[in-house]
């Protein structure tokens, strides 16, 4: 590494503009170590088989609990859904800022290009995730960097300006060039991963917020893409599987000292969780019958279902609870 110009970190988000802005940036013989900050709205799967085929160095580093705090206090607010983008992004920045400091690289990448998203990329939201991220003069977007003012690592002459590209606006054509270049075959499709972008997904976050505070936990946000959600009253919350991959994953998430499981015994049916559930009867017998409702049950027939809870196990027989029912409580 002592025969590199200089050292960047890069924010990798497995999307075109990020592998990019590392090839572009490599050009000039300077390391490039990409970053991936986990957190369970967008894992790192892609990310990793992007770069791995694009020979790009990735280290992916959860962040759950600091994410959090940011999440349920974003500074600039929310976007359409419980996506915190211009605050997420100074997040991302911040934790690189933090590994260059602790690694000694020289100065942040990032993919992205002024004006391609109108919200979040434009010249005013660029300068304010800068800002935020407490080192803006260290933060290079070099597909745009033509277009905005010189950054340190440029005046520094760690990186040479006129190598750089001026790409705006939403256009991929010079992107789909500069791919070929670098042969980069396949090409990610733009946007998307983000579960926080997603309308049902935000609402049951949202739910899950307003009843837990700061008692969210990575499990709960994990739980959040899975199954059927059915609001009991009192802040708790029925999670019924849909199929068998989502039964599995609800038994394996379940927590004996905290939750309450059911499980269908008479009938092919679904496993349903009451995270933190403890014992209330009315809740127990509710989510029964939904549990019922899901299964293979004839009408009129009632079901035997196993009820798992912190302190002990029993079955209860249950009829299936009427649609609209089931409808009105739905998250």
């Amino acid at each position: 590494m002592n025969n590199y110009k200089s050292k960047a970190v890069a924010l990798v988000s497995g999307g075109l503009d990020s592998l990019l802005s590392v090839k572009l940036v490599e050009e000039q013989n300077i390391f490039v170590q990409g970053l991936f900050f986990e957190t369970p709205f967008f894992g790192p799967k892609s990310v990793r088989e992007n770069c791995e085929l694009n020979n790009i160095n990735l280290k992916v580093i959860p962040c759950f609990d600091e994410y959090k705090h940011m999440l349920l206090n974003p500074a600039t607010g929310y976007g359409k859904h419980m996506n915190p983008c211009i605050d997420c992004h100074a997040f991302m920045l911040r934790k690189a800022a933090d590994y260059l400091r602790e690694n000694e690289f020289d100065f942040i990448i990032t993919g992205e290009v002024l004006g391609e998203r109108p919200m979040s990329q434009n010249r005013n939201s660029l300068n304010r995730v800068a800002n935020l991220s407490t080192v803006p003069e260290i933060v290079l977007r070099p597909l745009s960097a033509k277009k905005l003012k010189p950054t340190k690592p440029e005046l520094d002459g760690l990186i040479e300006r006129d190598k750089l590209e001026d790409l705006s606006g939403r256009g991929r054509k010079r992107q789909i060039e500069m791919a070929e270049k670098y042969g980069i075959t396949k090409i990610p499709q733009p946007g998307g991963g983000c579960l926080l972008t997603d309308k049902n997904f935000s609402k049951r976050l949202r739910f899950l917020i307003d009843s837990k505070k700061d008692d969210l936990t990575e499990r709960d946000t994990h739980l959040l893409k899975v199954g059927r959600y059915i609001h009991l009253g009192d802040g708790a919350l029925l999670i019924v599987g849909r199929n068998e991959k989502e039964n599995e994953i609800l038994q394996e998430k379940h927590n004996k000292e905290k939750d309450v499981l059911l499980v269908m015994l008479s009938h092919p049916g679904p496993i349903a969780l009451i995270p933190n559930g403890g014992i209330n009867n009315e809740h127990v017998d509710f989510s029964a019958s939904v549990c019922t409702r899901y299964s293979d049950v004839d009408e009129g027939e009632k079901a035997t279902v196993q009820i798992s809870t912190p302190s002990r196990q029993f079955e209860i027989k249950s009829l299936a609870l009427d649609d609209e029912e089931i409808k009105k409580r739905f998250i």
